[in-house]
């Protein structure tokens, strides 16, 4: 893999000079906070370890190992819970052994396996986390490395902390980290800006698809259309339509087959309601089915079909052809420049181009931005695949905003007439902490 053009080459340099500076500018970190959330979390985990060790499991693991126990042995952990205990084991590693990963433990619903889970969630929230990042604060503040020559879909990756996993998903991590990166001054406040669906729109550039593009075009709900399919709803919740992007939409655009995709449906459901408070798995809807999940699959398999038969079938097309073509040649090209060659499995091959592009916008923007931020008290910090996070000064915020629109959405239209579809971004700020961050 590498740049192939000029204009490639260029990007590389630039990004490179830029992202050297939001390294150098750093953000701020509320130091007191962080240490006392340390303590508090180690606080946490003694005594829910103390817990753990009066449970009848525990005592049987101990009696089992002895002395070699290892609480955070997952082998030593699986041959407890399923063999000496004979819980049902739904899974298996590659080497034949039983998985406790979290969605497989998850399925065990035994007071000692959810204490175990939280345990191993407050571990990884002191060690990879919290102490990461404190490790790395230098004099109150935190400078991530931010490389553009790692990764194989010409994404960027991050390190010392790595700022670009920093947890959201799981609401009580994400809260906890994220509250430690405020902003500079009582004049400042973070920004972060988001490009919206900007993998889709990049999508739409390589296949064209006119259902996509009119999707696109007219600002459809795509999540929340699919989410009415998959789950049988007519008002859709905002946790059925996150479920149903992550689950479905983008399982099926990077190459997912509809089995591993309704069974990925069909546990999100166990935790999902309908805008009335009523569990999925007893919507109505779920009665034709026999609330078996085999009867799901079936659904979930028409609704598949339907998606790439009936609504996006050019975009489907492009897919064979782009596969067969990197077959023939044993390369590819993004939009961008970058030149793919050798051996990619076929997922990679349909989604590394998409990726690189959708990211390539925020690095275009990016340096741009740099640039036009040199003598202002607002900088830019952070950087994660298609978003920044800003700390902007109170008297250049408007100004700051207005840059941010005009550069983003159309400063890059106009360097890259092969982006055929309107460009949007989101905007969210806080003046306490990144968690707290607003529209």
């Amino acid at each position: 893999m590498k740049p192939a053009t000029k204009e490639a080459r260029r990007l590389i340099h630039d990004g490179v000079l830029a992202l050297s500076q939001v390294e150098a500018n750093g953000m701020r970190i509320d130091v007191e906070y962080l240490d006392r959330m340390i303590e508090k979390v180690a606080d946490k985990i003694k005594r829910l370890t103390r817990h753990l060790q009066g449970t009848k499991v525990y005592r049987r693991w101990e009696l089992e190992y002895g002395e070699n126990l290892n609480v955070d042995s997952s082998v030593q952990l699986g041959k407890i819970l399923f063999d000496s205990f004979g819980y049902d084991c739904p899974v298996r590693t590659k080497t034949g052994r039983h998985s406790t990963s979290i969605s497989t433990l998850e399925k065990i619903d035994i007071p000692f396996v959810r204490d175990y889970l939280k345990l191993r969630k407050f571990k990884k929230l002191q060690s990879t986390y919290l102490k990461g990042l404190r490790q790395e604060v230098c004099d109150g503040y935190l400078h991530p490395s931010f490389n553009l020559h790692l990764v194989k879909s010409f994404r960027s990756s991050s390190d010392s902390p790595n700022f670009q996993n920093l947890p959201i998903r799981d609401p009580i991590m994400g809260k906890v980290v994220r509250r430690a990166i405020v902003p500079r001054s009582d004049e400042h406040m973070l920004i972060e800006v988001d490009y919206s669906a900007i993998e889709v729109r990049a999508a739409a550039w390589y296949h064209k698809d006119p259902t996509m593009l009119k999707y696109i075009e007219e600002d459809y709900d795509l999540h929340r259309d699919m989410a009415a399919e998959c789950f049988m709803l007519d008002e859709v919740p905002k946790r059925c339509r996150q479920a149903a992007k992550g689950l479905f939409v983008f399982a099926s655009f990077y190459g997912d087959w509809y089995p591993h995709i309704a069974e990925g449906l069909w546990d999100a459901m166990a935790d999902l309601t309908t805008a009335d408070g009523v569990p999925l798995r007893k919507n109505v809807g779920y009665d034709s089915l026999g609330n078996e999940f085999g009867g799901y699959m079936s659904h979930v398999k028409k609704v598949y079909e339907n998606f790439w038969g009936r609504r996006f079938p050019v975009y489907d097309k492009w897919r064979r052809h782009w596969w067969d073509k990197y077959c023939e040649r044993g390369w590819m090209r993004s939009k961008t420049g970058f030149l793919f060659q050798g051996v990619y499995r076929r997922n990679e091959v349909i989604n590394y181009p998409i990726q690189s592009v959708a990211f390539h916008c925020l690095l275009w923007s990016l340096i741009r931005l740099s640039k036009r931020l040199q003598g202002m008290r607002s900088k830019i910090v952070g950087q994660i695949h298609d978003s920044m996070l800003l700390d902007v000064h109170d008297d250049e915020r408007e100004e700051v905003v207005g840059m941010l629109r005009e550069v983003m959405c159309d400063e890059l239209r106009r360097a890259w007439p092969w982006i055929i579809t309107p460009l949007a971004i989101e905007i969210e700020g806080s003046r306490e902490n990144w968690h707290e961050k607003k529209v």
